[in-house]
């Protein structure tokens, strides 16, 4: 059996969303221009499109930046960044050897003390803030 889906904010008891003459819902230009809602509010909220949010917090678009809102190439860089993040117990390790120093610090400043020390460079110790 098919079902059809009904505008769920009709179902709620709210009228369809509708943007004022020359604009369209960032909801419609999402659509319209292939990209998820996420990625347009992105957008707009990042400053790069203007946008307007009218009394019920229904946020439009001028209808001419619909092509404004578009997905990013990705990157060229064939070592692309990665973010790791450490068990439990391996980051109660890492903040009791930062002592007072943040330990993101404390693991830049480890970081850059095993590049010299693979490089060779000799460096006067720095005293650690405790």
């Amino acid at each position: 059996m098919l079902t059809v889906m009904q505008d769920t904010e009709h179902e709620r008891g709210r009228p369809p969303a509708k943007a004022p003459e020359g604009r369209v819902t960032l909801k419609d230009a999402a659509a319209l221009a292939g990209v998820s809602y996420a990625t347009a509010y992105r957008r707009a909220t990042s400053g790069e499109i203007a946008h307007w949010r009218d009394g019920a917090g229904v946020i439009s678009i001028l209808s001419a930046d619909v092509d404004k809102i578009y997905l990013r190439p990705g990157s060229d860089n064939p070592r692309p960044a990665i973010s790791v993040r450490p068990d439990e117990k391996t980051s109660a390790a890492f903040a009791r050897a930062a002592g007072k120093l943040p330990v993101s610090r404390w693991l830049m400043d480890l970081g850059i003390a095993e590049v010299e020390r693979l490089a060779g460079v000799k460096r006067a110790k720095r005293k650690r803030a405790r």
